[in-house]
């Protein structure tokens, strides 16, 4: 049943994503990134509402999600403590569920007004393909399977593997560059695991290397930065894609001293 549910996630993330020059070292072309939220999402039950708002579509999409939480009990808005968000996804009556990678535990931020953190989705919501959201206030307050839509993302990039020594599935996501330029571009990504597709596992501790390479041209290009872990689960290097055309990123992923990804690594794909 892993593995149907692993293929599906594939198939869909295959079908979905594809669609001698600068050597200036300014990353360029990052993916914007700031507190300007939109809600996207409410979900209601009795005196309880959960919002769901986004720093980074006007939509929940495929891949990574930058949000926050809005959080009211008889019209009174929380302002302190955590919440917690658990999404499932059915695809046809009495199938398995599965969920996605999101933060284990969403903290009130002051400055922002909302409690805080990133959800990444794999799949979109369509016609057989529904996912719903489990809400908890401080352990508290509870609302459950609240529908809500995900939304193709033209940028996605999620790659899967399969660590064969544990049999675990690890997911790779791009947080950045979404729509890269000839030049370096910060190269940004969050790494989890999973044994049963349900359970997701932030990964802070691996060592990642890259390697750009233009498979038209058959050379890579100098001046690279690994991505180091920064906080937030997220990993930052540089990318220097010194020609405009197609380029792939190979990551290859060492954790607790042994290397992971299989021995052609996953690559990303970027036409800058």
């Amino acid at each position: 049943m892993k593995i149907l549910i692993l293929s599906i996630i594939l198939f869909s993330l295959s079908v979905i994503y594809y669609s001698c020059g600068d050597n200036s070292v300014t990353p360029k072309n990052e993916e914007p990134t700031s507190n300007n939220y939109v809600k996207v999402v409410t979900a209601e039950n009795g005196n309880l509402k959960f919002e769901i708002w986004s720093a980074t579509a006007s939509f929940l999409r495929i891949g990574y999600n930058k949000i926050g939480f809005k959080v009211f009990e008889n019209n009174q808005e929380k302002n302190s403590g955590f919440v917690k968000f658990f999404p499932k996804m059915y695809h046809w009556l009495n199938s398995p569920m599965h969920s996605s990678p999101v933060k284990e535990r969403y903290n009130y931020v002051d400055t922002v007004g909302m409690f805080t953190g990133y959800a990444i989705f794999t799949m979109q919501s369509d016609t057989s393909s529904f996912w719903y959201g489990f809400y908890n206030f401080n352990d508290l307050l509870f609302l459950d399977s609240a529908l809500f839509n995900v939304q193709i993302y033209q940028g996605l990039q999620i790659k899967i593997f399969v660590d064969n020594q544990t049999a675990a599935d690890y997911l790779i996501t791009l947080i950045k560059p979404y729509s890269p330029a000839q030049g370096f571009n910060t190269f940004q990504c969050m790494l989890h695991r999973t044994s049963d597709d349900i359970h997701y596992e932030q990964v802070d501790d691996a060592q990642m290397y890259i390697m750009p390479w233009m498979p038209t041209m058959l050379h890579g290009s100098s001046n690279n930065v690994d991505p180091v872990h920064i906080g937030e689960g997220i990993y930052e290097g540089t990318a220097n894609f010194n020609m405009p055309g197609e380029w792939y990123v190979y990551d290859t992923v060492y954790y607790q001293n042994r290397k992971i990804t299989p021995n052609i690594p996953p690559k990303f794909t970027f036409n800058p």
